[in-house]
């Protein structure tokens, strides 16, 4: 084993990590932290800091953009550009950090989830590679809603992708729950006929709901739900015997 070539020196002099420029910042009343950050040749990504009393929760940014145009979805109106290098991804929980005046991560891989809409194949694949959090953006409880809202659902239906979501949480463990992300928005999926048709259709799924109150953003077509409406959504789906991980802030800073 004498020919193994031994590890290239790191030498600072080639070497540099600058982070992006921050375009724009927004906190709103809640304390939810927006940045707007220069992902380079005239590209830009976001970043979002969602404040707890338990715990911070960050969403970072892996993609310029999105391919899977979800109706609602101001980043699907953007179309997809490409992904990012790891070093933007990273830089962007720097930069939460700064703000934190935090100088560690501490951040466990039990504590990493990722999100994702309905690539079906990928999800068989993400669960050769690791063993993260999985989140799913499910926002209807069928598919003639969702093919609406969710295009790629057309392509991949409901049934399939919770084929798919049920054989990952398989290899988490008992302790582990998928996350279903569920975005209310106002006539659309917020009654409480949809709370209850939700409840039936994760009725076999181990999991916990995060839901979201839609954020309006100009061409939107969709509105925000009321207040009354979140809570009666939330607490239909809490006497079913569902746990709702959050509802999610940041109205104000159109997290």
């Amino acid at each position: 084993m004498s020919h193994i070539t031994p590890p290239l020196a790191f030498d600072q002099r080639h070497t540099t990590f600058q982070l992006p420029e921050v375009v724009s910042f927004r906190e709103s009343r809640d304390g939810t932290c927006k940045w707007l950050l220069d992902a380079g040749e005239g590209s830009l990504v976001d970043a979002v800091l969602i404040p707890d009393r338990v715990r911070n929760t960050l969403c970072v940014s892996s993609q310029i953009g999105c391919m899977l145009d979800c109706s609602f979805c101001s980043t699907g109106k953007l179309g997809f550009n490409g992904n990012l290098p790891a070093t933007t991804i990273v830089a962007q929980a720097l930069i939460a950090n700064a703000h934190l005046d935090d100088l560690a991560f501490g951040i466990s891989k039990r504590r990493v989830t990722i999100s994702t809409a309905d690539v079906v194949p990928a999800i068989y694949r993400l669960a050769e590679d690791t063993d993260v959090a999985l989140a799913i953006s499910l926002h209807a409880p069928d598919d003639e809603l969702r093919n609406k809202l969710v295009p790629i659902n057309c392509k991949y239906a409901i049934a399939e992708l919770l084929d798919a979501c049920l054989h990952y949480v398989d290899h988490l463990g008992d302790s582990r729950k998928l996350v279903i992300e569920y975005t209310l928005m106002k006539g659309v999926d917020d009654t409480q006929a949809h709370a209850h048709a939700l409840a039936l259709l994760l009725r076999d799924v181990h999991c916990k709901v995060n839901l979201i109150p839609f954020n309006p953003f100009p061409t939107a077509g969709y509105e925000r739900p009321t207040p009354a409406a979140v809570r009666a959504f939330q607490t239909a789906l809490m006497q079913l015997g569902y746990a709702i991980s959050q509802v999610s802030p940041g109205a104000s800073s159109s997290a």
